[in-house]
């Protein structure tokens, strides 16, 4: 049995090296742990004896052989040519470089010295995952229509010393877990899609969340999905004409006991359009489980087979600069920052007849030049006494983000038409519907604030054919009666004041500082809840006589009867003002939703106004965009 290789590692106090590729190299049976150095502490005490205490004397350590390197990916090149330099093997965290370029000049240096360069990226070593991509490729889904791959992860909001968010250090989503999202979309697909296209988000200079579609000949397609700035998620879809594997537990960087994926059996199904990736009977699906592995061992112990020549490197440097090369090409692609598109976005006003004889007063706001329409229409209404305009910085994050949106001035709000009756709940969801008809929109989404949350399930529970998902933002789960037992009570306690006949300067005062923390476009669109006479007065446009009309019907309303018969995807936004009582008693009502709805998810703002939607209207927005865009989104965990 020939000598184990022997390891030197640069970096030694990483989370990666401490937490797999040190127990790794330990356990291997053709490599040995010999020397570490770590700049930022001390070496982990497991290791502590073999502590050389520089990087440079890992590199002349006489029985290192071959160095790994798990140091920020600004630092590749520079560590990586001095490994070669002193003789030794160099084993490179992914990705191998920041860019194709640099790593084109790693692989050049190290071939000039005659030493091994290889990418640390363990997910292709991993049994279950090797299993997937074996038999996809093999036909045992038939032709491979759709792959979906997604890593999402918080980094948190106060890890700014994270090298990820350095552009300096190669940071960004994509670069460092693109590779991830990537790599069964190119072994099956290959590298070289025929269409790119990529929306992105940034911060301090890099991308915060990537989302890209890759288009290749033959109608195949790859998503992708990668973030730091979401909950944790990872998964790996593979869809074919005769079923699909999904791998939807630590699909990437699983451990040894992560062995199980699923086999859908039966081919796909239709779905309206916009849908990413068919839907499948769950009752063809099947749980699987591959052989357990290492996967961090057995990229090791392929490392030092290549280096004694019992085996080549199962990934080729080459491939590691065809991945690089990709990620530029999705760089390229990217869209402009959605945040600074916005800012082009102009809404247009129009008024829908519908054939009830209420006319309604919309803004369409469609994405701007440049950006291609994309996935499902969104329709937006309001709460009680307000109107369309508090969505104004949602609806213009969205539209930039490819999406076509309407905002909608409920009946008696706003510039709507104010008929004397028919505005109990279950009206004014067949409003919703009817326009939704009108508009020839094909299965929007529709978002609800407060009473219109209440609207927005009344809808999904009417309509499930005219929509694809609702989200009801601090509404939803309102259940007066609960509270108030007759109506007497409720009207006492809830009629609004009389506010007609204040002065407008007085009215936008108060606003300004009830709302000091929300943006302009917020407070604007308070305002606008009130029309302004010609004595610079203002009056409600909801007058005080049909508020309690739209009171009493959301009175009559009872959510928990409805629960059960919405059988379209339900997402609950509350809003957590940092009243302790009231806060829980609402997550009460919202747990009890979420267990009776079929199809039902929760999040939370905390802190939050009940016009969240006004206040956090960035926050709000990618929330929607990824609940109305993510085909897994209502397949995870409640959001807390």
């Amino acid at each position: 049995m020939s000598q184990p290789v022997g390891f030197g590692v640069i970096g030694a106090n990483s989370f990666v090296a401490n937490a797999a590729v040190l127990p790794a190299i330990d356990a291997a049976s053709n490599a040995q742990l010999v020397a570490t150095a770590s700049r930022s502490s001390d070496v982990p005490e497991r290791w502590a004896d073999t502590d050389v205490g520089s990087y440079e004397a890992v590199l002349t350590h006489p029985d290192v052989e071959a160095v790994y390197i798990p140091l920020p990916n600004g630092m590749h090149q520079e560590w990586t040519e001095k490994a070669a330099a002193a003789g030794k093997h160099v084993l490179c965290e992914k990705p191998l470089a920041a860019d194709a370029a640099t790593a084109r000049a790693m692989a050049e240096a190290c071939a000039r010295a005659g030493v091994q360069l290889g990418e640390a990226w363990m997910t292709p070593f991993h049994g279950r995952y090797q299993e997937v991509v074996r038999r996809a490729l093999a036909g045992d889904i038939g032709d491979i229509v759709t792959i979906d791959g997604a890593f999402r992860f918080t980094i948190g909001p106060d890890a700014n010393d994270n090298y990820r968010w350095d552009p300096d250090q190669g940071g960004g989503a994509l670069l460092d877990v693109g590779i991830y999202c990537l790599g069964a979309i190119v072994e099956i697909f290959g590298a070289e899609p025929t269409a790119i296209m990529t929306a992105q988000t940034h911060r301090g200079g890099v991308d915060a969340s990537t989302h890209a579609r890759l288009d290749w000949p033959g109608e195949c397609t790859g998503f992708i999905g990668c973030s730091f700035v979401d909950e944790e998620f990872q998964q790996l879809a593979i869809s074919g004409t005769r079923g699909a594997f999904v791998i939807s537990t630590e699909a990437f960087t699983g451990g040894i006991d992560d062995t199980e994926y699923l086999h859908i059996t039966e081919p796909p199904s239709e779905l309206p359009l916009g849908t990413r990736r068919p839907e499948r009977d769950l009752d063809a699906t099947r749980t699987v489980h591959a052989d357990a592995n290492d996967a961090y061992q057995a990229m090791v112990e392929a490392f030092a087979a290549s280096i004694r020549g019992g085996a080549e490197w199962p990934r080729p440097v080459e491939r590691s600069i065809e991945m690089l090369e990709l990620i530029e090409r999705i760089q390229d692609s990217a869209m402009p920052d959605p945040e600074q598109l916005a800012t082009s976005v102009v809404p247009v006003d129009e008024f829908c007849d519908l054939t009830s004889g209420v006319t309604l007063h919309v803004q369409r706001w469609e994405p701007p030049a440049g950006v291609e329409l994309f996935g499902r229409p969104w329709v937006l209404t309001h709460g009680l006494a307000s109107n369309a305009r508090l969505w104004d910085g949602v609806a213009r994050r969205l539209a930039a983000r490819g999406s076509l949106v309407y905002t909608v001035d409920q009946r008696g709000h706003g510039q709507s038409s104010k008929p004397d009756d028919g505005y109990d709940v279950a009206n004014c969801a067949d409003d919703l519907a009817l326009l939704i008809d009108l508009l020839q929109l094909k299965h929007p989404a529709v978002a609800g604030q407060s009473w219109g949350g209440n609207v927005a399930l009344e809808l999904g529970h009417r309509h499930p054919d005219a929509v694809a998902m609702v989200a009801c933002v601090d509404g939803g789960f309102i259940d007066l009666r609960e509270a108030f037992p007759s109506w007497e009570d409720c009207a006492k306690a809830l009629a609004p004041p009389r506010l007609a006949g204040t002065p407008l300067d007085t009215m936008r005062g108060w606003i300004d500082d009830s709302a000091a923390d929300w943006p302009d476009e917020g407070r604007a669109g308070t305002m606008a809840n009130f029309e302004v006479r010609d004595d610079g007065t203002i009056a409600p446009w909801l007058t005080f006589e049909r508020h309690l009309t739209v009171l009493r019907g959301l009175w009559e309303h009872s959510p928990s009867d409805v629960y059960p018969n919405v059988r379209v995807p339900t997402l609950l936004i509350g809003a957590d003002n940092g009243d302790v009582s009231w806060t829980s008693s609402k997550r009460d009502a919202v747990d009890a939703a979420v267990a009776a709805l079929p199809v039902g998810r929760a999040h939370w703002f905390s802190p939050a106004h009940h016009d969240v939607h006004a206040q956090q209207p960035a926050a709000m927005t990618e929330l929607l965009h990824a609940a109305s865009h993510d085909p897994r989104y209502f397949t995870t965990e409640t959001t807390r």
